[in-house]
């Protein structure tokens, strides 16, 4: 499992599917395959689609599709 620990917390917004959350800090990543593992305590940007845990896999409360780390 890889996690993102964010610099400052935030809100994610809800939708039609999903609630609101407040106060995220860390957030449960799924990267695409074939990509190389993020490395413990450096600064990246990951840009993907939020969205609430939905399955028994998913331990935090958000969790991120991931399309592209830099």
């Amino acid at each position: 499992m890889f996690v993102l620990v964010l610099d400052k917390e935030i809100d994610v917004r809800g939708s039609d599917q999903f609630d609101a959350v407040t106060g995220v800090s860390e957030v449960q990543l799924y990267l695409p395959i074939g990509s190389l593992p993020i490395s413990d305590g450096r600064h990246v940007t990951v840009v993907g689609k939020l969205q609430q845990a939905t399955t028994a896999g998913d331990i935090f409360p958000v969790v991120m599709q991931v399309s592209t780390i830099k």
